[in-house]
């Protein structure tokens, strides 16, 4: 089953944060506490982690884009698999989302 990498919570109002960098490209194989991206909001900066083994399907956000807490930024799976559904969230989710006050200005999730 294909899971989101989601961009975390930094503090209770929703900052939205930004994908600084990814480590991995859409087919690398990544085992769990692999470093996939990090992401920065308010000036702190966080490596985040595979938490499960698989394979970077989708990269959705992309370095230098801003997003909101618990938007999907990317997808891990197993090769060939369906992520239709995924892909389709994540649309809704940056067509959803004002802009970030930060970042580049693209709004992204939400």
């Amino acid at each position: 089953m294909a899971l989101p990498i989601l961009m975390p919570r930094f503090d209770p109002d929703e900052t939205p944060g930004t994908v600084l960098a990814w480590h991995v490209a859409v087919g690398d194989e990544v085992a769990e506490g692999d470093p996939v991206a990090d992401v920065e909001c308010e000036k702190t900066v966080l490596e985040l982690e595979a938490y499960a083994p698989g394979r970077v399907l989708a990269i959705v956000v992309a370095a230098g884009e801003a997003a909101y807490p618990h938007t999907i930024l990317g997808i891990l799976g197993t090769r060939g698999e369906p992520i239709d559904d995924l892909l389709a969230q994540a649309e809704r989710e940056r067509a959803a989302a004002p802009a970030p006050p930060h970042g580049n200005g693209k709004p992204r999730g939400g």
